[in-house]
């Protein structure tokens, strides 16, 4: 090895070396350890085992054993250690990595090895010796052993994820990365640079993280130790993954797989076809993302891990669920159930499930099952305190009660289902349970208490994006924004309709132009349009690491409502947020003052009637808008005068009007029957505004199919 410690090899110090399968094995091999450079002794271990190995030493050596772990999660122990200031990884890096102790002999007695798996039932794995190296004592080597010491400690830290702990465990990889290089130890910087990156990923620095993974990946392949190559790409491909970098990600993610499979690591490769699995999944690649869901549920088998083949059937439900297959989604979250419940009963994983059927059984009106499954679901939220779960099964069981007309009974749960989320800072289980809310209102007559919960509800959605916890999860939270818009602008309508005097209908229309802009800025996000030409890059990527920065900073503040802390701490971490959040909004109007055009894009604020009336009307011109509601359709008239609007039938009759018009026109079909659906169209959508639109020019705004409609 390159560095003043690792100059002189144990070999020069090795005498002789037993090597004992288990306890009560009768034979012993022994290891020629003064090859270990050129052929390091590789073992097949299984649970329950333990290896020992013997070798003598002169007093005052620095030691350092590294142990590379292919498949079997190890641990390291001196049984009779005449040693000091023992320093060790102790295993937090499961059954992949390395794995080592470095320590300074206080005799020349004989020091024995023991290399263990705990685990009773772990299925066989290897390891393999990698380096075992030696050198007299002296102020570097005692240095070096307390570094290795402090890597220790934040390794369990960092394992810990307590948000209090975050800057320390920065502070020391940092600080042990620094010294390490200055020392020319490439293992301990290795370590120290994948540890750093971890961290920062943990708060959100995401480009920082990547320049230190690859950093650390580079030592890695430099020194040819297979298992940290690959647990470090898998780490570089969960990055990219959250950057929207899925080319580099799937590159780093097909760099880690062989490795894996050719270690016999089946859970190393396991987690990398799970994530793989994933990726496909929130890119809408469904059929890519069951083909690596179905090869990770036999590895899972395969290993004997039934918890972890529960969990990819949930998986394997979501997607079947998210494609319209309720019947196959049944199928896996019924497997899921039935694994949970015989694996370890009253988990997160099977209340989890509870609530996936539950809302399956809402969508088919089975009421009384639905009730069954989010009532058992609660019992187990409520002993393991989760702070997305309740919340979600409230709400299940609110809109069981609301489709049954039991309208109190079901506000009253959803009362309690907010005040849960706002007590947990769940920002988007909130949206669902307010969105709820607002429709109990409506029924029950109070039009303004239901503007305002929606009102609520439409502010998280438009503005807590970065705070969202899961990126998974924001795929669902967006989709409904749609519908949040749809109801806002119904209930609009009919508060016009009770009050015609207040305005209501203008601002059913605003919140439609509204709604059009919100739209179309996320049909542009998701399709990664290039809306970004033109625009300082440095700008950009403080939008970007911001928002990861707020992600990270909402999940510490998560993470410590969920594990109960004391106020002091949850209110530091309310104050963090804030700040990023105040840094965000800083660099968005510095990104609007140098490029309006990308901040129109992104964050649209719509147009009001004075704008309309103002900007884009003469007295000789209409404009014509039309929205396409769930319930009920609306058209408004605007004219420099006023406004006008109706109400239409609902957008599933005017779409098939609209169809079957269309498909006339395509198909060349006879003049009469185009004649007809014209007539049958021109009634729906043009007579209730024919007295209004008596002008010379016509400004058309059309909804949904309605874009294909020649008018």
């Amino acid at each position: 090895m390159a560095g003043p410690a690792f100059r002189v090899f144990a070999a020069l110090f090795l005498l002789a070396c037993a090597f004992i399968i288990t306890s009560f094995a009768q034979s012993v091999t022994t290891i020629d350890l003064s090859q270990i450079k050129t052929s390091p002794p590789k073992r097949t271990i299984r649970g329950g085992e333990v290896h020992r190995y013997e070798f003598s030493l002169s007093s005052g050596q620095y030691v350092f054993i590294a142990v590379d772990q292919i498949g079997a999660d190890v641990r390291l122990a001196l049984v009779t250690p005449d040693a000091t200031g023992l320093a060790g990884s102790d295993g937090v890096n499961g059954a992949s990595g390395l794995d080592y102790l470095a320590f300074v002999t206080k005799s020349a007695d004989a020091i024995r090895l023991e290399v263990s798996v705990p685990n009773k039932t772990a299925a066989a794995g290897e390891y393999e010796i990698k380096i075992v190296e030696s050198v007299a004592e002296g102020p570097a080597q005692l240095e070096l052993l307390k570094v290795f010491a402090l890597l220790d400690e934040t390794a369990k830290l960092a394992f810990r994820a307590e948000p209090a702990d975050t800057e320390k465990v920065i502070a020391n990889y940092r600080s042990a990365a620094e010294f390490m290089r200055g020392a020319g130890n490439p293992i301990g910087e290795g370590i120290s640079l994948f540890g750093l990156g971890q961290a920062l990923v943990a708060v959100g620095d995401r480009r920082k993280a990547l320049e230190h993974l690859s950093a650390s990946l580079a030592i890695w392949h430099r020194l040819k130790i297979s298992s940290e190559m690959a647990n470090t790409n898998t780490a570089l491909c969960a990055v990219f993954i959250r950057l929207g970098r899925y080319q580099e990600a799937l590159t780093h993610a097909s760099s880690a797989l062989p490795i894996y499979e050719a270690g016999g690591d089946r859970a190393g490769e396991t987690s990398v076809l799970m994530m793989l699995g994933n990726f496909y999944a929130t890119v809408g690649e469904s059929a890519s993302a069951l083909d690596y869901y179905e090869k990770a549920v036999k590895n899972w088998r395969e290993l004997g891990n039934e918890h972890r083949v529960a969990s990819t059937m949930n998986s394997i439900g979501l997607v079947h669920n998210k494609a319209g297959d309720r019947e196959k989604a049944f199928k896996y979250y019924s497997e899921a159930l039935r694994i949970y419940r015989s694996d370890r009963p009253g988990t997160r994983g099977e209340a989890n499930v509870l609530n996936q059927i539950g809302f399956c059984y809402v969508a088919n009106n089975d009421h009384a099952r639905a009730e069954s499954h989010f009532n058992e679901a609660v019992q187990i939220w409520k002993r393991i305190t989760d702070a997305f779960g309740e919340p979600i099964a409230l709400l299940g069981l609110a809109l069981v009660y609301e489709k049954n007309g039991e309208i109190e009974k079901a506000f009253d749960i959803l009362e309690t289902g907010l005040r849960l989320a706002r007590e947990r800072g769940v920002s988007s289980v909130e949206t669902s349970l307010l969105f709820a809310s607002a429709r109990m209102e409506k029924r029950r007559g109070n039009l303004a208490a239901a503007k305002e919960r929606i009102d609520s509800a439409i502010t998280i959605v438009e503005s807590t994006r970065a705070g969202i916890l899961s990126e998974q999860f924001r795929s669902g939270f967006f989709a409904e924004t749609h519908e949040l818009f749809d109801f806002y602008i119904d209930l609009l309508m009919t508060m016009h309709e009770k009050f015609p005097a207040e305005g209501f209908h203008e601002r059913a229309l605003e919140m439609a132009e509204r709604a059009r802009a919100r739209g179309l800025a996320e049909l542009l996000v998701e399709a990664n349009a290039d809306i970004r030409s033109g625009i300082d890059p440095a700008l950009l990527e403080q939008e970007t690491d911001l928002q990861h920065k707020i992600n990270a900073a909402e999940q510490a503040r998560h993470q410590l409502i969920l594990q109960k802390r004391p106020q002091p701490q949850v209110q530091a971490a309310e104050a963090n947020l804030r700040t990023v959040l105040n840094d965000f909004k800083s660099l968005q109007a510095e990104i609007r003052r140098r490029s309006p055009r990308y901040s129109a894009l992104t964050q649209p604020a719509g147009i009001s009637i004075s704008e309309i009336q103002t900007r884009l009307l003469a007295p000789d011109t209409r404009l014509v808008e039309y929205w396409l509601g769930k319930e009920r359709s609306f058209v408004w008239v605007v004219s420099t005068d006023g406004v006008k609007s109706r109400v239409l039938q609902k957008s599933t009759e005017i779409e098939a009007a609209a169809r079957t018009f269309y498909a006339g026109l395509t198909s060349r079909t006879s003049e009469e029957n185009i004649a007809a659906s014209a007539s049958s169209l021109s009634k729906m959508l043009i007579d209730p505004v024919a007295s209004e639109i008596a002008a010379p020019r016509l400004l058309l705004v059309s909804d949904g199919i309605l874009q294909y409609i020649p008018f």
